[in-house]
């Protein structure tokens, strides 16, 4: 059996979600037109999941308390790379919206995605791929608001065979290395810290904002 990353199709209803808010986008609108061609035709996505500080202090419940937050669809053409996030968690407000409503809400571009996208690619490679067993994992998008982390969560395909591992590729938080694959206790060891200086301060904790 080989390693293999495995990320979904994109559901049509998302995709819909898609397609409809592009054109409100000045970020999309403006960018290289064979890139906005080849996001509008991607097929492929990674869920998101949203993990806490709570989730990461001592006695929380670790990344089983990470709650689906959309979809990220990110494409890459000619050295330029873009990103479009769908979030689908409740919204309030002037304009609130339930649980599970989806809408584009950012558009994305930068480093992050292009690191995002090669971490993707470098799965496979042989640095990375040598600290992972040869099996199939689905790929997820995990961020984690306030640790000042974003990573690829590798879930095997075949539960219970081998652990799940987590592979940052945007990191601010100190001995955290990008392109490494960690379990999750290894992970959270690393951002427990920053977790217990959130939770000393006792504030809110916002979203990094989006491009219109």
């Amino acid at each position: 059996m080989a390693l293999s990353p495995i990320m979904p199709t994109i559901p049509d209803d998302i995709r819909k979600t898609l397609l409809d808010g592009l054109p409100s986008f000045r970020s999309f609108n403006s960018t290289d037109a064979v890139l906005q061609g080849t996001l509008k035709q991607a097929t492929q996505g990674l869920k998101v999941v949203t993990t806490t500080v709570p989730d990461i202090l001592s006695g929380g419940k670790g990344l089983g308390a990470a709650q689906p937050s959309g979809w990220r669809i990110a494409v890459s053409s000619r050295g330029a790379a873009i990103a479009a996030d769908i979030y689908s968690m409740e919204r309030g407000g002037k304009n609130p919206l339930p649980d599970g409503s989806h809408r584009l809400a950012c558009i994305r571009q930068g480093p992050d995605v292009d690191n995002m996208l090669q971490t993707i690619t470098s799965i496979t490679a042989p640095s990375l791929a040598a600290q992972l067993p040869a099996e199939p994992f689905n790929v997820q998008l995990l961020i984690m608001p306030g640790l000042f982390t974003d990573a690829l969560w590798l879930q095997p395909q075949n539960p219970g065979s081998t652990p799940s591992f987590i592979v940052p590729f945007h990191t601010l938080a100190g001995g955290v290395r990008l392109n490494y694959a960690y379990t999750e206790q290894q992970l959270i060891r690393l951002l427990r810290p920053i977790a217990e200086k959130w939770a000393s301060y006792k504030q809110p904790l916002s979203r990094a904002k989006c491009v219109p």
